[in-house]
């Protein structure tokens, strides 16, 4: 990803608008900046940047209302610590807090007003670098910008993880300087930083991505599931499948099991019932269980009968049954 070699960390604090104004601007975006009131500013301003991405801790202690530069260049990600902030755009209004992720895509122009009590975790993410990851991730070419929902689901597990995140790398920056430097150890974090967003938070290519995992799937996760896909009614082996994707036998088993939770085999067996379950509720002709299974991959009938049974809760035949009118040739 090219990131620097370096940390750059810094502290701010200031009572002073025109101050503050620049070093906001200077640090983490282009923006215009307005006091809703007279009181003095409190900011403080805690941030890591490296190679592009920065990551901010920051609060104004007055109310004021922000307008970013919509920018082609970067993503900015807002969550609230502390109070809510309103974020507006087109007319439409979003609050988010500490339960609400906020993404700012490139050009996108939104205007923030931001009470006393907010206190917020900023990220600026380079979009050459998420549109990169992205590309890589999702195996095809971007043929339109990549744009997120901008606010998280509700309900969706991404704010608290993204925060806790956040607060470890700018404790361990703190805190590690030296170790924190490392340049692999913040490649791996703006890694981490943009698989969040690719998984959890909605976007214009979010059908891309695998469907029935807990994460976004490897090139060769998604390559091992086309090829059982184009199989299932074919001999398939574990062996024969890391060898056509080019991975070791454990390698393919880890991946299926950290993205889709179960081992390779269990996922064979799972769409095989699958399409036996179909091809069982679409049968109208003469067709038996037996060739029905047969069309499916399926070979030993007796146990897989079994594994139908547990899942659908009832016999293969009863289920053609159903199908036939309640007769079975």
């Amino acid at each position: 990803m090219g990131l620097a070699r370096s940390v750059d960390f810094d502290r701010f604090s200031s009572a002073n608008a025109d101050e503050t104004y620049d070093y906001m601007s200077r640090r983490i975006a282009p923006h215009r900046m307005k006091l809703s009131e007279r009181a003095p500013l409190a900011a403080r301003v805690s941030s890591v940047a490296v190679g592009g991405v920065l990551i901010a801790d920051l609060q104004y202690g007055a109310e004021v209302v922000i307008t970013p530069v919509a920018t082609p260049d970067h993503y900015l990600v807002h969550l609230g610590l502390g109070g809510a902030t309103t974020a507006a755009k087109a007319g439409e209004s979003h609050v988010f807090d500490a339960q609400t992720l906020h993404v700012t895509s490139p050009n996108e122009a939104v205007v923030f007003h931001v009470t006393r009590a907010c206190r917020h975790l900023t990220v600026r993410l380079p979009r050459v670098q998420v549109e990169q990851y992205a590309a890589n991730v999702l195996d095809l070419r971007l043929r339109k910008p990549l744009a997120f929902a901008p606010v998280s689901r509700p309900g969706s597990p991404l704010p608290s993880a993204w925060r806790d995140l956040l607060l470890h790398i700018l404790a361990q920056v703190e805190l590690t300087p030296d170790l924190a430097a490392a340049p692999r150890l913040y490649e791996q974090y703006a890694r981490v930083l943009m698989e969040m967003l690719l998984g959890s938070q909605p976007h214009n290519y979010a059908d891309c991505l695998v469907g029935d995992g807990p994460g976004i799937s490897p090139r060769h996760v998604r390559r091992a599931r086309d090829l059982i896909e184009a199989a299932l009614d074919q001999p398939i082996t574990i062996e024969g499948l890391a060898q056509e994707v080019g991975v070791s036998v454990r390698s393919l088993q880890n991946g299926f099991k950290q993205f889709l939770g179960m081992t390779p085999g269990e996922y064979v067996r799972a769409r095989r019932l699958k399409r036996l379950h179909a091809a069982l509720q679409a049968s109208k002709s003469d067709a038996t269980v037996t060739d029905l299974m047969l069309e499916s991959g399926i070979t030993n009938f007796g146990r897989f009968a079994q594994y139908y049974r547990e899942q659908f809760g009832c016999r293969p035949s009863e289920t053609l049954r159903r199908a036939n009118g309640g007769h079975v040739a």
